[in-house]
């Protein structure tokens, strides 16, 4: 399958059905603009990873104020539900530890929140409470260190991506498709319609991400707008995205047991972008931190496609 498109930088959400660049899963992105202004990064790309820090994680915008009627140092943070029970531990463990380390005294308090009209488990507010202004900080610190290693362990919830559900590309893989269903040399399980994708859905992932509350992918959203801005833009110049779909591959090093298989990208235009905004993320806190550059791939079949519950 041998096919070029050429069309304007799309970040498109995606169809939430595709083995993602470092070979997991991922959902549907949702690109919801952040309801409460961090910082002011628009038209200056100097700010844009001062920024970034600060959109990853509303945590660490939350100032440290001193309290004159009872003279203690105080500061809140955000905790994705999903994550609070590392900073409370096993039977409080971590939370005690906390506490007696940096000299504070830790609170919770739960917030239920509205998420496309379906009440959510919420994020629990952090309290922190002390007489030194310095064990605030230090337990804050802790906590968003607790946080970090959490969330580079937690499972991709969302991805970017590159729509490539153009006519040229999506003929081609109607093509391809028909093809293949119809070679009776092949076994039968791998003439399965359920395993192609949707060619509605086609597309190319760029970096999968952790989102573990409203916050996170109202920044996810956010950031992402910034880095188009301040920096896509730049690399594009105006000029259109040319990309030279062909050849298959797979994701693993097995022929014999294949799960993706995928056709390959070419595109020193869309690599530089694609790069870029995973940079971007990965400096954001969003994405997990990687060396290494977007592959860039274009899922054809997925034996997860054909599994049914």
């Amino acid at each position: 399958m041998k096919n070029f498109f050429r069309n304007e930088l799309d970040i498109n959400p995606g169809g939430g059905d595709t083995i993602d660049l470092y070979g997991s899963d991922d959902e549907e992105v949702d690109n919801v603009p952040s309801d409460r202004e961090l910082t002011n990064a628009s038209g200056e790309e100097q700010k844009t990873d001062e920024f970034a820090k600060c959109i990853a994680n509303e945590a660490l915008c939350f100032e440290i104020v001193f309290n004159d009627k009872s003279k203690k140092w105080s500061s809140k943070m955000k905790v994705p539900s999903e994550l609070i029970r590392f900073v409370i531990g096993a039977r409080g463990a971590m939370k005690n530890k906390l506490e007696k380390e940096t000299g504070c005294r830790i609170l919770f308090l739960m917030q239920i929140v509205e998420i496309f009209d379906v009440t959510n488990k919420g994020l629990y507010f952090v309290e922190i409470f002390s007489k030194s202004e310095k064990g605030v900080k230090r337990c804050k610190d802790r906590i968003e260190l607790i946080l970090m290693d959490a969330r580079n362990k937690a499972p991709y919830t969302h991805f970017v991506s590159f729509s490539a559900a153009v006519s040229d590309i999506q003929n081609s893989f109607n093509e391809f498709t028909k093809q293949v269903i119809n070679d009776e040399e092949l076994p039968e399980s791998c003439r399965c319609k359920e395993l192609f994708q949707d060619p509605k859905k086609l597309h190319f992932t760029v970096v999968m991400l952790s989102l573990l509350d409203s916050s996170y992918r109202k920044a996810a959203g956010r950031l992402l707008e910034t880095l188009v801005r301040t920096k896509i833009r730049n690399i594009l110049n105006d000029k259109p995205l040319d990309v030279e779909v062909h050849g298959l591959e797979y994701m693993n090093d097995d022929p014999t047991n294949v799960n993706v298989l995928y056709a390959q990208g070419k595109s020193d235009l869309l690599q530089s972008v694609a790069d870029e905004i995973a940079k971007g993320m990965k400096e954001g806190g969003l994405a997990r931190q990687r060396d290494d550059r977007v592959k860039l791939h274009l899922t054809l079949m997925n034996t997860r496609y054909a599994v049914t519950i």
